[in-house]
């Protein structure tokens, strides 16, 4: 019986804290590839979490993916005015839009020399989140504007004109 105590107390113990955001330290260069299977899990929660949905464990998860984005050697990261027309005044949006430009680069293996092509696909994942009512993400007429170009598949000639 005591076993089967001390067995639940722990798979309990391992559910609560299963999401929880494992600090990694950045000493050289190679640990930021080796750190990228966790990014692209913290990106993933970002981007599978509603907006409102426990909000210290986003912040925790961000700022793991701006700490790594900083420092990557492999990957160059820039923000444009297309991340101001999709965020607005909302910041969490921001956090959304860098998880889903991760997500670009490093998941699908997106070429990060043709900034317009990763601004783009960027959007285009970022824009299927605030898209699903279930994350919660009060919608400004931007993001009304986008989500219905992504759907006509004209997300380049939308953003243009916002």
């Amino acid at each position: 019986m005591r076993k089967v105590f001390v067995f639940l107390a722990f798979f309990t113990w391992s559910l609560i804290f299963s999401q929880e955001v494992s600090p990694i330290e950045f000493k050289k260069e190679a640990d930021y590839k080796v750190a990228e299977p966790k990014v692209i899990e913290s990106a993933t929660y970002l981007l599978n979490s509603p907006l409102d949905n426990n909000e210290m464990l986003r912040i925790q998860h961000l700022q793991f993916l701006m700490q790594w984005m900083e420092g990557t050697p492999d990957y160059t990261f820039s923000l444009s005015e297309t991340a101001t027309k999709f965020s607005g005044e909302n910041s969490n949006l921001l956090g959304v839009y860098l998880a889903a430009m991760i997500v670009y680069l490093v998941k699908e293996h997106g070429d990060s020399k043709d900034i317009a092509v990763v601004e783009l696909n960027t959007l285009r994942i970022a824009t299927n989140y605030v898209a699903k009512k279930e994350n919660n993400v009060p919608l400004t007429s931007n993001l009304k504007k986008l989500i219905a170009g992504n759907e006509k598949g004209n997300l380049a000639e939308v953003l243009k004109k916002l």
